[in-house]
């Protein structure tokens, strides 16, 4: 299981963050929450689901036939950049 902090990536060198069982993500010193993080359970390659279907284009380029347009669907998918790897064990 890992976990998600939803933040940008700090730019300081040398930030501390102190994660709260609650989720509170917060300085060093727990004076100001500047996240949230969040459980986030054993999963495959999570990716950008925005990437993956069709344009009206490839949909055309189908002409009705099914077998094609789950074809291509198929190899988007493939090709799709991985934005959080597979947890080991998990593929």
């Amino acid at each position: 299981m890992g976990i998600y902090i939803d933040m940008e990536m700090p730019k300081e060198f040398g930030r501390c963050m102190v994660i709260f069982p609650d989720g509170r993500v917060t300085t060093e010193f727990g004076s100001q929450v500047i996240a949230r993080a969040i459980s986030v359970p054993p999963h495959g390659d999570l990716i950008d689901r925005d990437k993956v279907g069709l344009t009206g284009f490839e949909i055309v380029l189908c002409n009705g036939d099914y077998k094609e347009g789950m074809k291509m669907l198929l190899e988007k998918i493939e090709s799709t950049p991985t934005i959080i790897p597979a947890e080991e064990g998990k593929t």
